[in-house]
């Protein structure tokens, strides 16, 4: 995210004029929550479960969350509780593909899901860099999730471990099935080779990560 640089000129001035208000995005756990409240400031009501499916659809950047709680909202004018079935459908709408998509579609071990999305992804000028970071985020708490499973840590009790939402928990524990704890272990050897390559830039971003994908 980018910072302010609170001792510039330009900073001060605004202050001096009282125009600055600095915004701090919440915990990624606390974003359900985030989500309700701002349906609440807009007299609207939705469940914990919808407000886990608009973040998975979306993800956690805070101004397309809003665009879409506005637009959500506004379509459902009349309605005081809003349903998921209309929050699929607006979402489904405007939302083609995100960097979750990719991920989640590599934790199912889904090769052609992952690099359709993955080349979308780029037409789109997703930068290599921010999808490569989503993805070992992804596989750091799949591992997480195999090791904690396997320490007989209570499924209910997951989420509060990894400190993610109980959405999220279920959809690492269905995918950590596809993998044994040694694989996901030496999947950490090719990210760190996939690392390096993108740091060096001896290849192109996107031939190394299609071919990361195809190894995983």
């Amino acid at each position: 995210s980018t910072k302010i640089n609170k001792g510039s000129k330009i900073f001060k001035n605004i202050k001096e004029q009282g125009g600055v208000f600095e915004y701090k995005a919440p915990y990624r756990n606390k974003y359900p929550k985030w989500i309700q409240e701002e349906f609440s400031k807009r007299g609207k009501i939705i469940t914990q479960e919808i407000a886990e499916y608009l973040l998975e659809k979306v993800g956690y950047n805070l101004q397309l969350l809003l665009n879409e709680i506005e637009k959500i909202s506004l379509f459902c004018a009349e309605e005081k509780k809003i349903d998921l079935s209309a929050v699929m459908f607006l979402t489904e709408k405007t939302i083609k593909y995100n960097v979750f998509d990719f991920v989640d579609s590599v934790g199912k071990r889904d090769q052609s899901r992952a690099l359709s999305v993955l080349g979308n992804l780029l037409q789109e000028s997703e930068s290599a860099g921010h999808i490569f970071y989503i993805l070992v985020r992804h596989l750091r708490l799949l591992l997480k999730t195999k090791a904690l499973l396997e320490k007989g840590v209570d499924r209910n009790k997951l989420a509060q471990a990894l400190q993610i939402t109980p959405f999220e928990s279920n959809k690492y524990q269905e995918q950590s099935k596809n993998f044994t704890e040694t694989q996901l272990k030496n999947i950490f050897k090719l990210l760190l080779g996939a690392d390096l390559a993108l740091k060096r830039s001896e290849q192109e971003p996107r031939f190394v990560l299609e071919s990361l994908v195809l190894r995983i």
